[in-house]
């Protein structure tokens, strides 16, 4: 985990506490909260797709075995391919709160922000109604990030579909 906190850091300079720990939790838990309703979970993939047309196809890890595709160049036809990935990654992926623990742990240890800023975030974090986060403003004013937490062997099929 920390060697793949410390690539996102580098990529995204202005990665906030919260953006850090929406990472732990994809890599942990994957996308099983987005399938819940596939029809809504499905019409919001095809709106992002048709938002980053222009963008670049990327697959940025987020642990050994789940990563995060980025929407780029896809269009609405992958949408399927990208939603029974999903699916299929969710029944996958269980995760732990002992993980979850562990790794929030990592980033603590990282120093990459005050200990005072991240144990005030953890406590409210840890406590809240919800462990689902947003990415913050910054980070989607900054960085447009569009994708979906895929398993990394679905996700190469997807853009390996996307070459054909």
């Amino acid at each position: 985990m920390n060697r793949i906190l410390e690539m996102h850091f580098q990529k995204y300079p202005f990665m906030e506490i919260q953006d850090a720990v929406k990472l732990i939790f994809q890599s942990e838990f994957g996308p099983g909260h987005l399938i819940e309703n596939t029809e809504a979970a499905k019409k919001w993939l095809i709106k992002e797709i048709e938002e980053t047309k222009d963008a670049q196809p990327e697959i940025i890890e987020l642990s050994d075995d789940l990563v995060r595709l980025h929407l780029g160049h896809m269009s609405e036809k992958h949408a399927e391919l990208i939603l029974d990935a999903m699916i299929d990654t969710a029944h996958e992926v269980k995760g732990s709160m002992e993980k979850l623990y562990q790794k929030l742990d990592i980033l603590k240890e990282m120093n990459q922000f005050s200990l005072n800023e991240i144990d005030d975030y953890l406590h409210k974090y840890l406590n809240g109604k919800t462990l689902v986060v947003s990415h913050t403003d910054k980070y989607r004013e900054i960085y447009h990030p569009h994708y979906r937490v895929l398993k990394k062997e679905l996700a190469e099929k997807v853009i390996t579909e996307l070459h054909q």
